[in-house]
């Protein structure tokens, strides 16, 4: 790659902007370094939404090891691949040094959460603490792994509720990002009776945090719809599925409304989405995913041994993006999907059987389950989650919640 002209500050800022587009995300983090002009010019807000958007069509995901062992800190490393020449396997290794670690105080170990609940344009957050299973005051931690910073989310109390799932996301109007929490702002549950829908989202609360203010707000005078899993941010939306808190619904076996919920960033309001197509007998909607920038719905049909993933695009509209039998290796155990394995849009699937995990790759062009991925001198297991991290120039906004990575 050719050198930068050292004459380059001397240019209009729009002109520079577009000759930093045309680089990749990793050089322009590279070379972020180089003067507080260019370090300004990279972490513009233009440029970051411009690269972050090509870097989803070209660039190849990271794989990113998170892992918390009971009394240790919780720690995340970037994984290395690559491949035997002898055995002809591809191997995964963690980099000497997590990229970063923190504390997480939860109410017992007993319960599992996830280690990582959502990402949005590069930044990853977790749950740092929470006094009880499901209620009680709440603390998130927002990772900016490309520039080594985090950001404590004040804490968010939920004194009688039921909080149901959480997100972040990008506005693209004020150039911020917000922390979304959906809770049930009721104790318990009735068994009594049937629950109406008008009934369940008129109990339902929505608070919202902008990232590099001190506090939380409620948002009023807007419907709000239960919602559960991975918040999923693809078109300037968060994305979850719909939750059923009618538990006669659930005893029955079914699973409330198909639809997915989607909350628009900007505007503040919630919408629902159609699923591609009806579930059939025997079958339900596992996971939402994160598919380098899109929402990937994946659909498992239990009696048929088959599992669909669908993709949102834009204007609501879902695409098919493959559909595999369940049958060996995938047989007899609980398949999820991570993500792109790469550029090519590749499945990595996880599977766990018996507490134990596995690592494979559906290619897309052959169709096929066709490789296992190894790990060399590190664990995959029960307290561990592997997730594909996609690098960006967005970060967070400086303040006194902002923490500094050693």
């Amino acid at each position: 790659m050719k050198e930068l002209p050292k004459d380059i500050d001397k240019l209009p800022k729009e002109i520079t902007l577009d000759i930093f587009s045309r680089f990749t995300l990793k050089f322009l983090c590279q070379i972020r370094s180089v003067c507080k002009s260019w370090c300004s010019l990279i972490d513009d807000i233009g440029l970051a939404i411009l690269v972050t958007e090509l870097a989803q069509h070209g660039e190849e995901p990271m794989p990113l090891m998170v892992k918390h062992i009971p009394e240790d800190p919780c720690k995340l490393w970037f994984l290395l691949t690559f491949k035997s020449t002898y055995l002809g396997v591809t191997y995964l290794k963690m980099t000497k040094d997590p990229v970063y670690e923190f504390k997480r105080d939860i109410w017992s170990k007993g319960y599992n959460l996830n280690l990582v609940e959502g990402s949005c344009n590069g930044l990853i957050y977790s749950i740092k603490d929470r006094e009880d299973r499901y209620h009680g005051t709440t603390t998130f931690v927002v990772m900016d792994l490309s520039r080594k910073r985090s950001y404590m989310v004040p804490h968010i109390n939920f004194p009688s509720g039921l909080m149901l799932s959480s997100g972040l996301g990008f506005d693209s109007w004020t150039g911020t990002f917000k922390m979304v929490c959906v809770f049930y702002n009721k104790p318990v549950v009735s068994l009594a009776s049937p629950l109406s829908i008008d009934l369940i989202t008129e109990n339902l609360v929505t608070m919202v945090h902008v990232l590099g203010t001190d506090s939380w707000r409620t948002i009023s005078n807007v419907m709000s719809y239960p919602t559960k899993g991975e918040g999923v941010f693809a078109h300037g939306c968060i994305h979850w599925l719909f939750a059923c808190l009618d538990l006669h619904q659930l005893f029955e076996g079914k699973d409330g409304r198909n639809k997915v919920v989607c909350f628009n960033v900007a505007q503040e309001e919630f919408a629902l989405i159609d699923l591609p197509r009806q579930t059939i007998e025997g079958e339900r909607v596992d996971h939402l995913v994160d598919l380098l920038g899109e929402v990937g719905l994946v659909f498992d049909n239990v009696g048929e041994s088959v599992m669909e993933v669908w993709v949102l695009k834009q204007k609501k509209l879902w695409v098919i993006h493959c559909r595999f039998s369940k049958s060996e290796p995938l047989k007899n155990g609980i398949i999820r999907v991570i993500g792109y394995w790469n550029k090519d849009r590749d499945i990595l699937l996880t599977i766990n059987i018996n507490t134990k995990k596995r690592l494979f790759v559906y290619c897309l062009k052959s169709r096929v389950v066709c490789e296992e991925i190894k790990f060399e001198h590190c664990k995959y297991g029960r307290k561990t989650e592997i997730r594909m991290y996609q690098r960006s120039l967005f970060s967070i906004p400086s303040n006194k919640n902002l923490i500094q990575m050693i």
